[in-house]
Order: structure tokens, then C-alpha cells, then sequence
């Protein structure tokens, strides 16, 4: 891991090969970390950078948080370490912030491949509540058990999720789950020029807003069978297919 300084503050990246030429940047799901894409980025051929936002994982905490904050987090990974073309990968929320930074940076976005996506307004007072009265690191496990993670997944799994989990107060972990649940990404679609890939588990609660965004885009819609909202952990092999399915579309190998 190497920090850089961000808007915020410090930022804690992980870091892969060389910083020309082409690269992916992984961005986590709310209250994850950059850990939460390690099984991909194993299987990854194409050089990687995966970034903690800001309130997450090694990077410093703020108060100023949503998906055009954590987009300037990544948008100074960036102009620190990359200069080049860049595919996106984000997952959950980290789609939405996907989809942000593609619609700043056209230029340079080859590929945007959205996980799970966390794309439209929604309400969670169930883990709102549980945060508050169970304390954050409980109530995330409960979350990834009973809402994230298909029916029936692994116990090593759900371990393997939960050490990836960040550490924080409950009110910085509440105050991230809110800036995901305000997350709206149909203003900013029409300024997205690369390819768009939606995959998304079927067991994910929030299939329909892939459908939407695939819909509202023309984007390809991949629906992958037995899987929740965190792909990256329950397929990661299958998902590193079709992620370099999406750098292949986009320098015109596939039609």
C-alpha cells in the first residue's frame, strides 16, 4: 500500500506494476475497503490500483462524505499515480462513483464495469437502526450474512467479507450507509462516453436498479446466477471474466 494526499487527506492505495499504459481502479463498497477486490485482482492480468476512500480502510476519516467526494478521492489517484487509460471497476456504491468519475474524466475511461451497483435512492433503517443499537461492526456482519451474501455461502466467506470490513464509530459508518442510500447516478449518465458493462448477482436485492441503469444506457446487462450483492467475493473468477470481457469490448476485440 502506498498514501497519497487526497481532498480529504491521506489515502491509502494498493498498487500493481508499472503506472503507464493501461490499469484498472477497483472501487469498494460502502464500509468495505480496497481488500474486498484482492480474489480479482489476483486473477487480473492488466496492471491494478485499488483505493480506500476516504472514511475507509487505511485512508484518513472526513464528515464530507457521498459519491462526488469519494469521485475526487479517485480522481487524485489518478493524477498521482496514473497517467494513462483507465477501465473502472466499483462495486455496490463504488459503481455509482464509477460512473461519476467516467463522466469527468471521458477522456481517459476506457471501460466501466459496475458490480452489484448501488445506483438510485433507497431507504435501509434497518441498518440504520441495527448500527446504532448493536454497534457498527455486528450490525455489517449481520448485513453481509443476511442481506449481501447469497443464501447458503460458506462461513469462510462470510469471514473472509467481514475481515474486509472498515473500522470505524458508529456515526461514520451510519453517515457512509446514507451517502450510498442518497446516491442518484441518472444525471450524470449522458456524460458517460466509455462502455458500460452492469453485472450484478441474482440473489442481489437491488438487481432492478442494474436493470434500470443497463436499460437508461444500453449497456450490456450480465445477471450471474447463484450470486448476491458481492460478487467480487462469492465469483471472483467469473467476474474477472467479464471485467476483462469489458477492457476486450472496449479496444474493439468483441462486437
Amino acid at each position: 500500500m502506498v498514501s497519497i494526499t487526497g481532498p480529504a487527506g491521506s489515502l491509502s492505495v494498493d498498487v500493481s506494476g508499472a503506472a503507464d499504459g493501461e490499469m484498472v481502479l477497483f472501487i469498494h463498497p460502502a464500509n468495505l475497503s480496497a481488500a474486498s477486490w484482492s480474489a480479482v485482482a489476483q486473477r487480473i492480468d492488466t496492471r491494478w490500483l485499488a483505493v480506500d476512500l476516504r472514511a475507509h480502510g487505511g485512508s484518513a476519516r472526513s464528515a464530507d462524505l457521498g459519491v462526488a467526494q469519494w469521485a475526487e478521492d479517485c480522481l487524485a489517484v489518478l493524477d498521482q499515480l496514473h497517467s494513462g487509460p483507465v477501465h473502472l471497476v466499483g462495486g455496490s456504491v463504488g459503481a455509482a462513483v464509477a460512473i461519476e468519475v467516467a463522466a469527468r474524466r471521458a477522456e481517459v475511461v476506457r471501460s466501466v464495469t459496475t458490480v452489484g451497483g448501488g445506483f438510485l435512492p433507497g431507504t435501509g433503517p434497518e441498518l440504520l437502526d441495527a448500527i446504532a443499537t448493536l454497534g457498527p461492526f455486528e450490525a455489517l456482519q449481520q448485513h453481509a450474512v443476511g442481506e449481501a451474501l447469497a443464501p447458503g455461502v460458506s462461513a469462510a466467506l462470510v469471514a473472509q467479507v467481514t475481515a474486509d470490513l472498515s473500522r470505524n464509530d458508529a456515526a461514520t459508518t451510519a453517515a457512509i450507509w446514507q451517502a450510498a442510500l442518497d446516491t442518484d447516478v441518472r444525471p450524470v449518465l449522458d456524460a458517460v462516453r466509455a462502455p458500460l458493462r452492469v453485472v450484478v448477482g441474482e440473489h442481489d436485492t437491488g438487481i432492478e436498479e442494474s436493470r434500470i441503469v443497463a436499460r437508461l444506457t444500453g449497456a450490456r446487462l450480465v445477471e450471474l446466477p447463484g450470486v448476491g450483492h458481492l460478487p467480487m467475493y462469492e465469483a471472483p473468477a467469473v467476474l474477472t471474466e467479464h471485467i476483462g470481457l469489458s477492457i476486450s469490448d472496449s479496444r474493439g476485440g468483441r462486437p
